[in-house]
């Protein structure tokens, strides 16, 4: 199994862009393993979990609800999948949500998805 300190650490290790879903469930295809399971350091998934919280929007009373499901359940949702870890040219390594053609309604529908 292996553990992620870091997203430039996600970047170096991934095939194709691994996404939240995948760091969430702890199995992701690695391109010198293929499928295997991963965990994340707990700072990592912190700091992961925050930034997809600020992504979603919500109050604060809904943001803590969603951050706690993050941060101790495994949702399942198609949305989640849209959540990356991408880097461009020499800037630092980012999470970033690749919207569809409507991304308010998306993220209200992941919003109380995840509050429930």
């Amino acid at each position: 199994m292996k553990t992620f300190t870091s997203l430039k650490q996600i970047m170096k290790f991934e095939n194709q862009q691994m996404n939240f879903q995948q760091m969430i469930n702890g199995r992701a295809c690695l391109k010198d393993k293929g499928y295997d399971d991963i965990k994340l350091s707990p700072e990592l998934k912190k700091k992961i979990c925050i930034k997809v919280v600020d992504i979603i929007g919500g109050y604060g009373s809904t943001q803590a609800k969603i951050y706690k499901k993050l941060m101790y359940e495994r949702p399942q949702h198609r949305l989640l999948e849209r959540f990356t870890v991408s880097k461009y040219g020499n800037s630092p390594e980012i999470i970033e949500y690749t919207s569809g053609q409507d991304m308010s309604v998306e993220t209200k529908q992941l919003r109380n998805f995840l509050k429930r």
